[in-house]
């Protein structure tokens, strides 16, 4: 009988708990899983065969695709501590071996054993004796002696003569010109000399003629000179007299005419000033 869950119904009212899922089969895969994949190089010996396993995919070999000629230990690492010894087969071991004896002890048992079959040829000569021959007479130190070298010594080198010093020539005094000036700092001390003189004599013939350049200007001149600046001024004014009557100067061009024509009236005064002198010079170099 089929019921609505979202109507109202008697059944709604006693709640059911839902069935378990239901859990799938487990999957088992149909291949070997210890087989090797395809043309594994894992675990392969180096060798002058191909150093390849189950190159089929399908383990034709029969034993989990491995080959013959397998390296020893060639997987992730035996299990730690496999390869520590026992001390049962270490004990084993060193029961056949045998103390070596000291020399101190063959050389007191059997004094010839240590004894060389064949002696080397001497290379170095013998010590020298106290007779021409050598070879044949062993060395004898000399006898002991009292003597008191250092002090010995001292005495010889407070005593002995002190060394005549072979007197060498003084080259550099004895030669010809010591402590004179050379040549040719004679030539470059005159050629400094001819130099300066040649520019003072410029600069005076230079400061000569400017002076007979100068000539005092005459009155008509500085009147007529008078004259013009006083009209450039007249027209510069006339100009900044049209602009005080602006009081807002919204522009660049009515700020930059307004002090223009304040710089130029200001220098035309100083000019009219320095020009009304009683005397006035005029230098003509320029003029000419």
């Amino acid at each position: 009988m089929y019921f609505n869950q979202d109507e109202e119904s008697i059944y709604n009212i006693v709640q059911r708990e839902a069935p378990p899922p239901e859990k799938p089969a487990r999957h088992r895969s149909k291949h070997d899983p210890k087989m090797p994949p395809s043309a594994s190089t894992f675990k392969i010996e180096n060798t002058s065969k191909p150093g390849v396993q189950n190159l089929s995919g399908i383990d034709p070999l029969g034993d989990g695709g491995k080959q013959k000629y397998e390296k020893q230990h060639a997987t992730l690492g035996t299990v730690p501590g496999s390869n520590r010894l026992d001390p049962a087969l270490w004990k084993e071991r060193m029961e056949d071996r045998k103390t070596v004896n000291s020399t101190s002890d063959v050389n007191k048992a059997q004094p010839d054993k240590l004894v060389p079959t064949e002696l080397k040829p001497q290379q170095k000569p013998c010590v020298p004796g106290t007779s021409s021959d050598v070879t044949s007479v062993p060395y004898k130190p000399l006898p002991p002696t009292q003597k008191n070298f250092i002090v010995a010594n001292a005495v010889e080198a407070i005593l002995a003569a002190p060394k005549k010093v072979k007197e060498e020539p003084n080259l550099s005094k004895d030669r010809p010109g010591y402590g004179k000036v050379p040549a040719y700092l004679q030539k470059i001390k005159t050629d400094i000399v001819e130099e300066y003189e040649y520019i003072e004599r410029m600069q005076a013939e230079e400061e000569a003629n400017r002076a007979n350049k100068i000539q005092e200007m005459t009155k008509e001149g500085q009147e007529e000179l008078i004259e013009g600046l006083k009209a450039r001024w007249e027209k510069v004014n006339h100009a900044y007299q049209s602009q005080t009557h602006l009081t807002k100067l919204d522009t660049l061009g009515k700020i930059r005419r307004k002090e223009t024509n304040e710089k130029e009236l200001s220098q035309l005064e100083k000019d009219i000033e320095k020009i009304s002198k009683a005397h006035l010079f005029v230098d003509t170099t320029y003029y000419n």
